[in-house]
């Protein structure tokens, strides 16, 4: 059998599968069969064949052979582990939905919920289902709930002057249009500050609350969405000062050094699942998504006659804007993020926010009718982008004349204002934005691309030794440092971090790996930062450049961001000494042809919506045969016909490499290979039979081995 390459990776290495199922003592039984005769006292062989000579046993036995082995792994996971609550079960959840399924559904589609973890009826349950309100997690579970529902009750009750603040981000962005939306309704006129990412930089700092209480004397209250809980600073001061309440609502993990900082909690109330002392069940919700929590809380705290204000469907329609900013965020799709973008994305076909309807329409045509449902690629790769263009990059790229020019205008503001205005001002919000996002585009090829030319010999020995890689420059754009770091680290799977040098400090973006927990190997070198934030996977910091009253300038500048260098150099090479760097491919499990019935399309369409956390279901084939290769697009994609078991299916490898067409065109005929792939319907399909369309395969990688002797 042909050998696979050790990045392709099984989800389910240390148990497999085949294994679980397999008995040495009674071959003709599964285990799980075996484990309900013991259980129920047959716990020898000749017990368990008296016991199938009996009316009782031939009725059992005719019964279990009916159902999967898989299945009924699943039952015993569930509990049910003897043969009295196995029949029970299987005369009582005939009526039930989500059972239905299973006892129609494949092997395949049984053990990917496995592999998953989602390994009891209770789980699949949940996994499965159709989200309702009774679904979602009580918002009182969140840490300081009631704190903060009954500050910002007392706020709404005397008609105090609010401020939101919310991120530059899309996740930033949503929130602040949330709870906008949400204050406006109940008659208050809250103002709002998107910050400015290159002026103002990530989080409320206090040079921006002194100059607000200059300027704004009256605010008493500000809401913080998407940031907030690292900025200690801030926290200092409100205890010291009694005018200005601050409401944190968050989702980033909380820093060592602010949670030693000493603060009245009544008057700095941090809601963040993240919190050490949290019971909310869930620890990953996007921004977002902790800003409608605190929205649901309100609601539910609000007295008859404000709340009649609100539509019944209210807190639902919001779930398209919760949905898109958990996919932003790349926050994991399980648990309860996989309920709210679930619904989210059905909410989305037919949002009734104006200027996302409008987005809609001008980068997905006919989707924006509802005919067609929206993907979380749709969301990820072409909504979201958008929203976050304007918080990237600064408006003297749109051709501004020269007076203009001579500063930085603020337009993160803009994707807040298109999700928040009506019918008139959306359709230019929209070109606006769409420009933006453009010009975004072609600043992050150029910037990667110097990178790449710039570093091409030296990735190599980083990947082998240091096993990250952290740089800096004057010409990057600030904007840009978190998407370029994300190219690379898909590019050569190595944590990234990359900082924008000016005369004073140091700005940078980290992306990371699955192995390297890029936040808390930060936070061990804190000591270095200005202001640090973020999570396992990505992290924004600022280094302030450190003089020294001797030594030449330059040295003087660069002692701080060096020490640093070296000692983050030092903590991955350490923490990533046994791990094999480079791009890996995890994969469900191992089929061939005979296994892909057309079914199968249907039945993995239940796994959605995919994203982090939830992936597109990969699995491994082995000894395959190419019969036909045709290149697409100037060899940009190939079409395939693969031969397996002595059938053929059709399959497409999109955005090939030239080594891979250089290796396709040479390949010697008949030579075995193996794939990694996801399985597709074919849409384009006329004829479909009783079990569905035809499949057709989305190859990830492909693999053979040529004897050279």
């Amino acid at each position: 059998m042909l050998e696979i390459p050790e990045y392709w990776i099984s989800i389910r290495q240390k148990e497999d599968f085949k294994s679980l199922l397999s008995s040495e003592s009674l071959p003709q039984f599964s285990k799980p069969l075996l484990s309900i005769f013991f259980n129920s006292g047959y716990d020898l062989k000749e017990k368990i064949f008296e016991f199938l000579k009996t009316p009782e046993g031939i009725s059992f036995y005719e019964l279990i052979c009916q159902y999967s082995e898989v299945l009924l792994v699943i039952l015993l996971n569930s509990g049910f582990d003897n043969l009295d609550k196995i029949k029970d079960f299987f005369k009582t959840s005939q009526e039930k939905e989500s059972y239905k399924l299973l006892f129609k559904s494949s092997d395949i589609f049984l053990k990917i919920l496995l592999n998953r973890g989602i390994d009891t009826l209770e789980k699949i349950d949940y996994f499965l289902k159709s989200p309702q309100g009774k679904d979602y997690y009580d918002p009182f579970l969140l840490p300081n709930m009631e704190l903060a529902t009954n500050r910002v009750l007392r706020a709404i009750n005397n008609k105090e002057n609010i401020l939101i603040f919310g991120d530059y981000d899309a996740d930033g962005i949503i929130s602040t249009a949330l709870i906008y939306s949400f204050l406006k309704n109940l008659g208050l006129n809250p103002k709002y500050q998107i910050p400015n990412r290159i002026e103002d930089g990530y989080d409320i700092s206090l040079k921006f609350i002194k100059k607000l209480k200059k300027e704004n004397p009256e605010i008493s209250l500000i809401i913080c969405v998407d940031c907030g809980s690292n900025s200690h600073e801030v926290k200092e001061y409100i205890y010291k000062n009694n005018n200005l309440d601050i409401i944190v609502c968050d989702h980033h993990k909380i820093s060592e050094k602010s949670i030693s900082t000493v603060t009245d909690s009544s008057r700095f109330i941090v809601v963040n699942p993240q919190d050490l002392n949290s019971e909310y069940p869930f620890k990953f919700l996007s921004g977002a998504g902790v800003t409608f929590k605190f929205i649901n809380a309100i609601l539910m705290r609000l007295d008859s006659s404000k709340k009649d204000i609100f539509k019944q469907s209210y807190l639902t329609d919001f779930l398209d804007l919760v949905a898109v900013s958990t996919i932003a965020d790349l926050m994991p799709l399980i648990d309860e993020n996989r309920l709210i973008v679930k619904k989210g994305l059905e909410v989305l076909k037919n949002t009734k926010n104006t200027g996302l309807k409008k987005l809609i329409k001008s980068v997905l045509p006919g989707k924006e009718r509802g005919n067609e449902n929206l993907t979380t690629y749709d969301v990820g790769y072409i909504i979201a982008p958008r929203i976050n263009a304007p918080g990237r990059i600064n408006a003297a790229k749109k051709g501004l004349n020269d007076a203009e020019k001579s500063f930085e205008l603020n337009v993160a503001p803009k994707s807040f204002k298109l999700l928040i205005c009506d019918e008139t001002e959306a359709e230019c919000l929209v070109n606006e934005i769409n420009e933006l996002n453009e010009q975004r585009k072609i600043d992050q090829a150029e910037m990667l691309n110097k990178i790449l030319e710039k570093n091409k010999n030296d990735f190599e020995d980083m990947i082998l030794n240091q096993k990250i890689f952290i740089e800096k420059s004057k010409e990057w754009h600030e904007g840009l440092l978190g998407l370029v770091a994300s190219n690379l680290v898909k590019k050569y799977n190595i944590p990234v971090i990359l900082f924008k040098e000016d005369e004073a400090k140091y700005k940078g973006s980290g992306r990371s790996i699955e192995e390297f927990d890029l936040f808390e190997n930060l936070n061990t070198l804190n000591r270095y930062f200005d202001k640090f934030g973020g999570h396992k996977m990505a992290c924004g910091l600022t280094i302030k450049a450190d003089y020294k009253k001797n030594g030449p300038e330059k040295e003087k500048k660069e002692n701080k961001y060096q020490l640093f260098k070296q000692e983050m150099i030092k903590v991955a090479s350490e923490k990533l000494s046994e791990v094999k760097i480079g791009k890996k491919f995890y994969y469900d499990m191992e089929v061939d042809f005979n296994d892909l019935k057309p079914s199968l399309g249907k039945e993995l369409k239940f796994f959605e919506p995919f994203g982090t956390g939830n992936p597109k279901p990969v699995f491994l084939m082995r000894d395959c045969i190419i019969r036909k290769i045709s290149f697409l697009k100037n060899e940009k994609h190939v079409s395939l016909q693969i031969k397996n078991k002595g059938s053929y299916k059709k399959a497409i490898f999109f955005n090939i490499s030239s080594e891979i067409v250089e290796s396709l065109k040479n390949i010697p005929e008949d030579t075995p290979v193996s794939i990694l792939f996801n399985v597709e319907e074919n849409m384009y399909e006329k004829n479909i039979n009783a079990e569905g369309r035809s499949l057709q395969l989305i190859i990830l990688d492909l693999f053979y081995k040529i004897d050279l002797q």
